[in-house]
């Protein structure tokens, strides 16, 4: 039998095979009792709408309820800190964007590429076997994918949400200056609130299109010329950048103050003398508090010097130094950081005391910075862009209270400070304007701002401290790390 007739007996079983006419005969009929069946289904109600239709639109409402059941149960709503958002903008946020950032800019959604590169080329020391083997560039390529395989630890609908808020362009998302909250304003206004800060010609000066280049290559040629003096610093020379990226300027909103005027942050990764200015003041880093023990390492310190701190006279209160870094001197900074220098080890030095004074100087003077596409440079005080900045201001900082805070606070105030914020638990009966105007009267360029206690509580650092009725710290609420 033909490969046709066991096709047909196999579709018609026992019947006998039918002509071609019964056949196609027979598909018209099945076509058009299929396409009967299809018309229940199309046939449009008195709305309009077709009965597919109809059930999709039931099938989707049933699937966004159960969604929106599955969102308002979940343990996510109860990670983050939605009081801690300050939404200065026009833009309305959601429930799902304010959870989103409330989760704080820092939130670890993964395993980090860059993180993982650099665990591996601080961590491990490599001999030239490896590095020649290609046993280091394996390495680092396992853990980029994995990190690329690895799936983001939120939600999709906070990453969408996420990506929303990124996406408008008429939208600035930033941290504040206190408290560790997020803020978000318009873009508009952002960049006008900077630019009334750079307005300040006694601190910043605009320069044309170029000046970084040229300062930039100025800064690396005196710096080779102090490091090749010595054996030493030959070993610093790699340390500095070959093709470096100006500082960028950005901005904190103080939410706390009248009118939110803007702190001035400037990031100088990748800059000419960050990696060399990082390694310098890592032997001056060690020695913070050496000076004045009122010195904070971070808002654990905090917390751990004042959990237990009975306030029943008492009250809290916070100075803040107005633009410190743009106020204190490169030569007080710099007579602080050798007041230190010549009590330390030459060996505990990564070169001599003289060339390494000398390369300190030469990075705090590098004020170079961008903003918005347009150059700038520092005119007055210790630039912001470099890790040693924020080690000299707390060692000048260190010497004042030395030699004139306390006295003029008194002995029966605690004083703790961190860079230019600080924390005074003082008698109820003080006279705080007194105490205000006495420590403006110090040093010129240093000027405090006061900030007493609000609802009982009180920002400082990255957490909030709230005061008992009876008078006394439970645990200072800590914010985003």
């Amino acid at each position: 039998m033909s490969r046709i007739k066991r096709y047909k007996n196999k579709k018609w079983g026992n019947k006998v095979t039918p002509s071609i006419g019964e056949t196609l005969r027979d598909l018209k009929t099945r076509r058009r009792e299929h396409r009967y069946d299809i018309s229940n289904y199309i046939t449009t109600n008195n709305t309009g709408t077709t009965i597919l239709e109809r059930e999709h639109s039931e099938q989707s409402e049933r699937l966004e309820e159960k969604l929106a059941h599955l969102c308002d149960t979940s343990d996510w709503n109860q990670v983050g800190r939605e009081d801690l958002i300050v939404n200065l903008s026009d833009h309305t946020l959601t429930d799902t964007e304010k959870q989103a950032l409330s989760l704080g800019l820092k939130f670890d959604i993964g395993v980090d590429k860059k993180g993982l590169t650099e665990h591996v080329n601080k961590n491990y020391i490599w001999e030239d076997s490896d590095l020649k083997k290609g046993f280091k560039q394996g390495l680092i390529t396992c853990f980029h994918a994995l990190a690329t395989s690895h799936n983001c630890a939120i939600p999709k609908r906070f990453r969408s949400a996420l990506g929303n808020l990124g996406n408008n362009d008429n939208l600035m998302i930033t941290g504040v200056d206190k408290g560790g909250g997020i803020a978000t304003m318009n873009k508009t206004d952002y960049i006008r609130k900077m630019y009334d800060l750079l307005s300040d010609t006694t601190t910043y000066e605009k320069k044309h299109k170029g000046h970084a280049a040229t300062e930039r290559e100025k800064f690396k040629k005196e710096a080779r010329r102090i490091l090749v003096k010595s054996n030493r610093g030959r070993k610093l020379v790699g340390l500095l950048e070959e093709t470096p990226r100006p500082p960028s300027m950005r901005g904190l909103p103080k939410t706390h103050k009248p009118n939110i005027p803007m702190r001035p942050i400037t990031s100088g990764i990748s800059s000419a003398p960050h990696k060399l200015a990082k390694c310098l003041a890592k032997p001056l880093s060690s020695r913070l508090g050496s000076v004045s023990k009122a010195h904070l390492r971070n808002s654990n310190d905090l917390i751990e010097r004042i959990r237990d701190t009975d306030l029943s006279q008492k009250r809290l209160v916070s100075y803040d130094v107005t633009s410190l870094f743009t106020n204190v001197s490169i030569e007080g900074a710099l007579k602080a950081a050798k007041e230190v220098v010549n009590d330390m080890n030459d060996e505990d030095l990564p070169l001599g005391k003289g060339d390494y004074l000398k390369l300190i100087s030469l990075c705090v003077n590098f004020g170079s910075f961008i903003f918005n596409n347009e150059e700038y440079f520092q005119c007055l005080g210790l630039t912001m862009g470099s890790p040693l900045s924020c080690v000299l201001a707390s060692l000048y900082m260190e010497v004042l209270e030395r030699d004139h805070f306390t006295t003029s606070m008194g002995q029966d105030t605690t004083w703790l400070w961190y860079v230019d914020d600080v924390l005074a638990i003082t008698p109820r009966e003080t006279d705080l304007s007194d105490k205000l105007n006495m420590l403006n009267g110090i040093e010129r360029n240093i000027q405090f701002t006061l900030e007493q206690e609000d609802n009982d509580k009180l920002a400082f650092l990255d957490t909030i401290a709230p005061v008992t009725d009876q008078g006394s710290f439970p645990y200072p609420n800590k914010t985003f790390a």
